[in-house]
């Protein structure tokens, strides 16, 4: 064999296995993941999910705390004891062992009547820190969507890029045959075949870079579901095409309103305007140290003694020694120590930093609103000149390859072509999926769950 056909002969030999792996692997038996299910997984094994869910839970918590302090306490007691001791017998002059017992029962409550507002103003507190809560839950949802949405997409384009280096790098095999066909026949060089095999090679790292991405981008999705890693299924196509036409028109629809509604829905911005106001309760309640405070206790108790011969346990407990009694204690602070002064001043420290988060929160909603609208129109226009390039990317590779058919042109010319088309089919894949995730985008940052779902076109519960 002549040396020269060595290493072309290697080449190809090297990458039959490859196309026959690809097809052992579409062979197994995988599990089909819808969008519906993805989000629907999410929303139920996301951990930022159920962390939020447990903050709401110890808001109410603290809510019905804070109501039981408007309740009577109780507490009962029981008292039971037996002394020795000895005394002296005059008659016999001897000293005898004497023991005696005794029980006692009791019963006390107090009722606050009142303490200076502390505990309504707790309780407003806390149930407006709950209502917080539900809201910042609401958002972590919506952030959950989002991203599951978004990496559902990423895993989309990953496998559009393993189609692209698929078709190209059978589209370089065919051309490598026919440059040995002109090589055969003396019309091309034998380097014509060396640089094609090379961009074979180069076809196949490309397409083993997709595959890699493609795997990661699955391994991705499945975190943010919140299952544990797996790449054994595949995604399915909701209708991209559809969706992006869609976000174009969500798009230009939602520019001019966008940044009002994020203000009235963002559920976020509800949160820390429900904070402020729980922060203002948090003042009063600690102002109530200012105030005199009043409560009325009551107690019930009896008591029996074995040294009282003449009455029996019963007649004791239930006749001759219960007692009772009721009260009212009234607290006047005269000097705390100034702890009241300086519980007032935390707290309206705490007040001002909750405002000042409002404030920045009104900014980052505001850039983020706006960077979202420049982002969607950037990647619309993006999106018409891909399909430009695409086009005339095509025409030029058709154009050149037909003059090096002719002897016309060169093979470094025609990779150069090649090479370009190759970038314009993939920024034109990037922009198609960037445009979706970029609309996506927008209803995300307005806080508007229904339009990012809608944007879908799946009726999906509102979960």
């Amino acid at each position: 064999m002549n040396k020269k056909y060595v290493l072309p002969i290697l080449i190809l030999a090297i990458l039959v296995p490859v196309s026959g792996t690809a097809g052992s692997a579409s062979a197994a038996e995988v599990k089909t993941l819808t969008l519906e299910k993805a989000i629907e997984i999410a929303l139920e094994a996301n951990i930022n999910i159920k962390q939020a869910a447990n903050q709401v839970t110890l808001g109410k918590i603290s809510v019905n705390r804070n109501k039981a302090n408007f309740l009577p306490d109780l507490g009962v007691s029981a008292q039971s004891s037996k002394r020795y001791t000895k005394e002296y017998d005059a008659v016999t002059g001897k000293y005898t062992n004497q023991d005696s017992g005794s029980l006692s029962l009791g019963a006390s409550s107090t009722f606050n009547i009142f303490n200076g507002f502390y505990d309504t103003a707790s309780l407003q507190q806390s149930r407006l820190e709950l209502y917080a809560a539900g809201e910042d839950a609401v958002r972590t949802r919506q952030t959950i969507i989002f991203q599951t949405i978004q990496d559902y997409i990423l895993v989309i384009t990953a496998r559009e890029m393993i189609r692209v280096e698929k078709e190209n790098f059978e589209a370089q095999r065919l051309l490598l045959t026919q440059i040995e066909d002109f090589y055969k026949s003396g019309k091309r060089p034998i380097t014509d075949f060396y640089l094609q095999s090379a961009q074979i090679s180069n076809a196949e790292y490309q397409l083993l870079n997709a595959e890699r991405d493609y795997d990661v981008s699955k391994l991705q999705l499945m975190q943010i579901m919140g299952l544990q890693p797996n790449d054994n299924y595949e995604v399915e196509d909701p209708g991209i095409d559809n969706l992006v036409s869609n976000v174009v028109q969500f798009q230009q629809d939602a520019a001019d309103t966008a940044l009002s509604e994020a203000l009235a829905k963002r559920p976020d911005l509800k949160a820390q305007e429900s904070l402020i106001e729980a922060a203002r309760f948090g003042i009063k309640a600690a102002r109530s140290g200012y105030w005199p405070k009043l409560s009325l206790s009551a107690s019930y108790g009896t008591s029996y003694s074995d040294q009282v011969n003449y009455l029996n346990f019963s007649d004791q407990l239930f006749k001759s020694n219960p007692s009772g009694a009721i009260g009212l204690s009234l607290t006047i602070p005269v000097f705390d120590k100034s702890k009241t002064r300086y519980s007032v001043a935390a707290a309206d420290i705490s007040l001002k930093n909750q405002q000042l988060e409002l404030e920045k929160l009104h900014q980052q909603v505001s850039l983020e609103i706006q960077q979202a609208i420049r982002d969607s129109r950037t990647a619309a226009k993006q999106m018409d000149v891909s399909e430009r390039q695409l086009k005339y990317s095509k025409d030029a590779l058709d154009s050149m390859q037909e003059r090096y058919n002719v002897n016309a042109a060169t093979m470094v010319e025609l990779t150069q072509t090649r090479a370009q088309y190759m970038q314009s089919i993939y920024n034109h894949i990037q922009a198609k999926f960037n445009l979706l995730i970029r609309g996506i985008a927008v209803a995300f940052y307005k806080g508007d769950y229904n339009a990012m779902i809608s944007r879908l076109e799946k009726k999906l519960e509102n979960k």
